[in-house]
């Protein structure tokens, strides 16, 4: 039974993306998780073993194996969540070839973002300040003037899913406007098509609005990022196929829109506590980085264990970031990742990544008729990705699977029909 698994895997007969097209991610990602498991299983000599193995030795009195991971627990269980997103981009993969799934699986992010929304903003407008039976922090809310978090204890990560669900419907929205614009030159426009496509921008403002109101800059200019991507690319697909004065009308009302709203948020901002505040917490951010860098240095090409910074960054600590309270993020996804994975395994899992993020860039420029599919996943993936540079939203399981779902969709979508009819010949080999 074993055998003919084993040959049935091989054939690639039961994928819709055969595994000879996914090679490269599917090896890194392999390579990275048999390290992972190296790290918090595998008896390490002394020179690669974490330090506090060596010292709970001496301290005890008694023969300890070290392991790479400072903390072998967490490590697993970052294992665990890693491969419980690679499962959840790859089933969005296989199944994504059915262009009607997608759809469905796109309106499935943005329904479930608006859910949060809608939620956010009554509890806000009506003053209730939960989050859900909790109370929301009573210095935050001092601050801030009240703001919006759905069932998220950190407003940044739900403006980050709010985000989601902007790049999963923006471009569903803007397919549905053109095929509408399509018809109505030739007077047959229909009332549910304009309904629906009224819901559409509807569910877009309310989204839009969430993320306001959740006060969180890093989100906000993120956001702001991914839509002048998605113009960028539009304007890209219009220069291709000659309405380049469209393009460029396309480009340059993004750009103005995208400073008006960055300077009226500087504005919104610009008073001296205001100030103040964004230059200690700046501060601060900037003081932890140094300490997560210079401890890299000494861990480069093992890192301390995916998923151990709680556990590790104590020992590398400095009054640079105050004497009080406990960090147990980076608040920096990729030099997290670099302390706990090591140089090369970080390597694996950005190439793993990049790939399948190309994949999605490509397929928003190159495809003429699905183009909407795999541009969901390209802003989601600038959204994601330049959040990762200030904080850890992807941390966040909700975050994490939605953005590996359009992700995966993107990719599946990424390739024409002209390019899978070669798939054949790869699963038969």
């Amino acid at each position: 039974a074993s055998a003919k698994t084993t040959l049935f895997l091989r054939s690639g007969a039961c994928f819709s993306a055969p595994l000879g097209a996914l090679a490269t991610p599917l090896i890194c990602f392999s390579l990275l998780i048999a390290w992972v498991l190296a790290q918090a299983l595998a008896p390490a000599p002394e020179f690669l073993a974490a330090p506090v193995w060596r010292l709970a030795a001496q301290t005890l009195q008694i023969e300890m194996s070290g392991r790479v991971s400072l903390a072998p627990f967490e490590t697993l269980l970052g294992m665990a969540s890693l491969l419980a997103c690679g499962l959840c981009f790859w089933l969005a993969l296989q199944f994504g070839r059915d262009r009607n799934l997608v759809r469905r699986g796109l309106q499935v992010v943005a329904f479930s973002a608006l859910i949060q929304a809608v939620w956010g903003l009554l509890d806000h407008f009506a003053g209730w300040n939960f989050v859900l039976f909790e109370p929301k922090d009573k210095y935050a809310l001092e601050n801030l003037g009240g703001y919006v978090t759905g069932t998220f204890r950190n407003r940044d990560h739900f403006a980050i899913f709010c985000g989601l669900g902007v790049a999963a419907l923006l471009p569903l929205t803007v397919r549905r406007a053109r095929a509408a614009a399509r018809l109505a030159r030739f007077d047959q426009v229909t009332t549910a098509s304009m309904l629906r496509l009224a819901l559409d921008c509807l569910g877009l403002s309310i989204l839009v609005g969430a993320i306001w109101l959740s006060r969180s800059r890093a989100a906000i200019a993120v956001t702001l990022a991914a839509c002048l991507v998605f113009a960028m690319l539009m304007a890209l697909r219009g220069w291709r196929s000659g309405r380049r004065r469209a393009a460029l009308a396309i480009l340059g009302s993004a750009i103005a829109t995208v400073l008006a709203t960055l300077a009226w948020m500087l504005e919104a901002g610009a008073s001296p506590e205001r100030l103040d505040t964004m230059g200690k917490a700046l501060d601060d951010r900037l003081a932890l980085y140094g300490i997560v860098a210079r401890a890299i240095e000494g861990n480069l090409w093992t890192g301390v264990g995916l998923g151990a910074f709680a556990d590790a960054f104590p020992v590398y600590r400095t009054s640079a970031v105050g004497v009080g309270g406990s960090w147990n993020a980076a608040h920096n996804i990729y030099l997290e990742a670099l302390f706990g994975l090591g140089l090369p395994a970080f390597a694996l899992l950005a190439i793993a990544i990049g790939w399948c993020v190309a994949r999605c860039f490509i397929g928003a420029v190159k495809r003429r008729n699905q183009a909407s599919f795999p541009m969901a996943g390209a802003i989601a993936s600038t959204l994601v990705m330049s959040h990762g540079l200030v904080d850890f939203s992807l941390q966040t399981p909700a975050v994490a699977y939605a953005y590996a779902a359009l992700l995966g969709f993107g990719c599946a979508q990424s390739w024409s029909s002209a390019q899978t009819r070669g798939w054949s010949d790869l699963r038969e080999r």
